[in-house]
């Protein structure tokens, strides 16, 4: 292994003299959006949110676990999460359901797409896992509670795609530029899998809307290094990150921030925040409540359906029925 010193100097050489990695095309939102989120002006306090995004995050994250996706999807559906709850508020959409439809949008984005049904029993699992629900509720196939959450998820998606803009080609992650960084750096695989295990957890926060994907990737082999007791090349008042042009004060901010996560309970179940769902009735609003609506949904439906199927078939004639009746003789 080189020494720091000399790593630093070959990592600044290499810097000025080969053409350095595509920067980061993701759009970062300006500070008065920020500052001044949908759902606080609505009345909800900074904290009650960032609990609200969190679980929402959390929920992808172990959706996409349980179905054995790649992380770029659950990076780019938690990325999607954070954008739309910047442009609209929780009291009007609930954390689960705006989860639920990031999701099934980022698997087509990334081009591992998920039947429809797939992600209702995902999600339905996960909502019974967390509410400690019995086998007994499980989701039945074109049942009424499958119905509604089908039609749920096809609802906010289509919010998601007007809200956003259709525009998900500015999605960049972090996740990107770890493993270049860590090679340049001379770092083994402990040090690229601890990073990498940091970069998932900043997911949950809206890091990736307040500061460039170098940054967060230089924050994550920061504190990787830390805790694994790597020391990382630096000479004088040079460091390591200068020479990814990575800011020291935003470096701090996003390692403050990550480090923030864990002093925080583990977060079960959180209630909606929409003024139709109470605390008593949430389970009700995904389970039972609906039934009967739904059932008379499905009951019109069947009628046009018959309708529609008795127009179809063709009136005899009296030939018709004369050839039939000499058929039947026969």
């Amino acid at each position: 292994r080189r020494r720091p010193q000399d790593l630093l100097r070959a990592l600044s050489s290499l810097c000025t003299t080969m053409e350095p990695p595509l920067p980061s095309s993701s759009v970062l939102l300006p500070l008065e959006i920020l500052g001044s989120s949908p759902s606080a002006k609505e009345g909800v306090d900074g904290e009650t949110e960032t609990v609200h995004r969190i679980f929402g995050c959390e929920l992808i994250q172990e959706v996409g676990i349980l179905l054995r996706l790649p992380q770029v999807v659950m990076c780019t559906a938690q990325n999607l999460f954070h954008r739309f709850l910047y442009r609209k508020p929780l009291t009007r959409f609930d954390a689960f359901d705006v989860a639920m439809g990031c999701f099934f949008l980022a698997c087509k984005i990334e081009e591992k797409p998920k039947r429809l049904r797939e992600t209702v029993f995902a999600f339905h699992y996960a909502f019974r896992r967390r509410r400690k629900k019995s086998a007994k509720d499980s989701l039945e196939l074109g049942g009424p509670v499958y119905n509604f959450w089908k039609q749920e998820l096809i609802r906010i998606e289509r919010h998601i795609l007007k809200e956003l803009g259709f525009s998900f080609y500015v999605i960049d992650h972090a996740h990107k530029f770890l493993l270049f960084y860590v090679k340049l750096l001379d770092g083994d695989e402990a040090l690229a899998q601890k990073a990498w295990s940091y970069l998932n957890d900043s997911m949950r926060l809206d890091l990736c809307l307040r500061y460039k994907s170098e940054v967060i990737a230089c924050a994550a082999v920061f504190m990787a290094a830390r805790a694994l007791s790597i020391k990382l090349p630096s000479e004088g008042d040079a460091a390591w990150w200068d020479v990814f042009q990575v800011d020291k004060a935003h470096l701090d901010a996003v390692v403050d921030a990550i480090l923030s996560l864990y002093s925080r309970d583990k977060i079960v179940w959180v209630d909606s925040l929409r003024p139709s769902s109470s605390d008593d009735d949430e389970d009700d609003h995904r389970d039972d409540d609906d039934d009967d609506d739904i059932d008379d949904r499905d009951e019109k439906k069947k009628k046009k359906r018959h309708k529609k199927q008795h127009k179809r078939i063709p009136r005899l004639t009296d030939d018709d029925q004369v050839i039939i009746a000499a058929l039947q003789q026969k």
